[in-house]
């Protein structure tokens, strides 16, 4: 198949990684369509792919083999995720239940970079566990439940 424009849009060929069918001057990095897939490729190598139940891989293309599936990020060369916030901010995940407004969530885990702590949040966002700057682990020490540390 060829480019084409049509009244429904333009329409490319399916491409691959090594040979996109939307690209620039790099002729192996853009994006290419295969079956129920999208595709982007940089140096000719497959980067990032959504597939046709909406999982994303990020340096992997098979998302439904894994537990967790809707986000998979293959990470090599001590690779992984990092988040960024500035010095007197926190940042982290947060899980929700699916219900309610959208901001509502039932579990966290953040790191609070004002105090150099980690925390550790359920039910409805309540902190369950705390680690500070010093290693001590405070577990519900709200009321009294547990203290490790000095």
């Amino acid at each position: 198949m060829s480019t084409s424009i049509t009244a429904n849009g333009i329409n490319f060929p399916n491409g691959s990684a090594g040979t996109p069918s939307v690209a620039g001057s790099d002729t192996d990095t853009g994006l290419f369509y295969g079956t129920d897939i999208v595709g982007f490729a940089t140096g000719g190598s497959e980067r990032l792919r959504i597939d046709a139940s909406g999982y994303v891989g990020i340096g992997n293309t098979s998302m439904g083999s894994y537990h967790s599936k809707n986000l998979v990020i293959n990470s090599h060369d001590n690779g992984g995720i990092t988040l960024v916030s500035a010095a007197n901010e926190a940042s982290g995940i947060t899980f929700a239940d699916g219900t309610g407004t959208p901001d509502k969530y039932t579990g966290f885990i953040q790191y609070d970079h004002s105090n150099n702590a980690i925390t550790f949040g359920t039910n409805g966002g309540s902190e369950r566990l705390r680690i500070d700057a010093s290693g001590n682990i405070n577990i519900a020490n709200d009321s009294g439940k547990l203290q490790l540390g000095t």
